[in-house]
């Protein structure tokens, strides 16, 4: 069976059906598939899935191993150092250091490559192309992963997508705590990571980010604790398009951040503002740039005329406004 040349666009090949067609195909190459945002590859051989990487920082090892509680900041900063002077694969590193065990390392490597296929079965939409024969020039800790197995997680996994949708809507709500926790059910360590990430102001998003996890993850701890009555979800963020800010290094967030600032696009230049500091709460360039934005953000505002101490009231009827178009944000504040 020919697989050059095979390309297409998920509305139309369904991601089941594609990882099917290649291992019945016995194929040996790798897919790429984008939607614009994330560009991700699965590499084949002999129609077995091998290995699988991702645009996304949130699902680079390095995050990985910090949101599993296999490695420290401090340790994935030192090895990421060394990777750079080096050039030598950052688990090789990791390992050499003692940081985390071959067995755990490649444990983790089959999660992650797993974790990163499972989140394509939720792309609406996106181009693929298989490139025949094409494998990567550097070196790979090679992994065997079946493929009639993932297709039936996956699919297992979008049926309780469903259940979670209904608690946590979207990568843009907002979770916020119930009163003081204290007492109440035993949490597990994942549980408990996401609900010290909760903050009452930080977006499921935004939150991924910080825990270094994946949303499917994150929003399932979310799921638990609404359940036991920890938190509840509110307040969906939305923003034109309903954009999410992809995570990205803290300098290139910020570079967005005053690009939005100068094009007068006030709340994403927050939330790209807001999204380096997460990456990077320590870092005091950061937290400086940060200052100066949110200083000309103010200083902007009060020249247009909104001042802190002035009171907004309303200048047309309420049932006039109850007719408009608002999004939740602008509902929240008219009330």
């Amino acid at each position: 069976m020919s697989l050059a040349g095979l390309s297409g666009n998920l509305r139309t090949m369904q991601m089941a059906d594609l990882l099917q067609w290649l291992a019945n195909g016995m194929a040996t190459g790798t897919l790429v598939v984008s939607n614009g945002a994330v560009e991700k590859q699965i590499y084949f051989r002999d129609g077995q899935i091998i290995a699988a990487g991702s645009s996304d920082p949130r699902e680079y090892l390095g995050h990985f191993l910090v949101g599993h509680g296999f490695i420290s900041e401090p340790q994935l900063s030192a090895a990421m150092a060394q990777q750079e002077r080096t050039k030598v694969l950052l688990g090789k590193i990791l390992v050499d250091h003692g940081f985390i065990s071959p067995e755990n390392l490649e444990l983790m490597l089959q999660l992650k490559s797993r974790e990163g296929i499972y989140d394509l079965f939720t792309w609406k939409d996106g181009e693929f192309r298989f490139l025949d024969g094409q494998l990567p020039a550097y070196e790979m800790v090679p992994l065997s992963i079946g493929v009639t197995g993932i297709v039936l997680e996956a699919m297992q996994r979008l049926d309780e997508w469903e259940g979670i949708r209904k608690v946590v809507p979207s990568a843009d709500a907002v979770p916020v705590t119930l009163g003081e926790l204290l007492g109440g059910p035993e949490l597990s360590p994942a549980d408990r990571a996401v609900l010290a990430a909760v903050n009452d102001d930080r977006s499921v998003a935004e939150i991924c980010l910080h825990t270094h996890s994946s949303e499917h993850s994150v929003a399932k701890a979310l799921r638990r604790l609404v359940e036991a009555g920890w938190i509840k979800v509110v307040r969906p963020r939305l923003l034109r398009s309903q954009e999410v800010v992809q995570a990205a290094d803290p300098a290139t967030l910020l570079v967005q951040a005053w690009k939005h600032f100068k094009e007068g696009e006030y709340q994403r230049a927050l939330r790209y503002g807001r999204a380096a500091t997460i990456l990077e709460p320590d870092n005091a360039r950061v937290k400086k740039q940060i200052v100066r934005l949110e200083t000309a953000l103010r200083e902007t505002l009060e020249a247009e005329g909104v001042k802190a101490d002035r009171v907004p009231s309303l200048l047309v009827p309420v049932s006039q406004i109850t007719s408009l178009s608002l999004s939740p944000e602008e509902g929240f504040v008219l009330t």
